[in-house]
């Protein structure tokens, strides 16, 4: 794996091209896995958001 480098003008280059690598080694699951949480991760994470605060704010009752 690389490490970051920090002379020259692109520092990172070669750890992206590391970073690619791995992603073009990934077997096919696991890319349509990252697929869908890269889809719908935000909306669902949202989601339980608003589900923890509506259950939260339940259980206290009338103020």
């Amino acid at each position: 794996m690389a490490g970051l480098e920090l002379d020259g003008s692109n520092p990172d280059v070669s750890l992206l091209y590391d970073i690619n690598g791995l992603a073009k080694a990934a077997p096919t699951w696991f890319d349509r896995v990252m697929e869908f949480v890269g889809e719908y991760g935000i909306m669902f994470g949202l989601v339980l958001v608003g589900l923890w605060c509506w259950w939260s704010m339940r259980k206290r009752g009338t103020a």
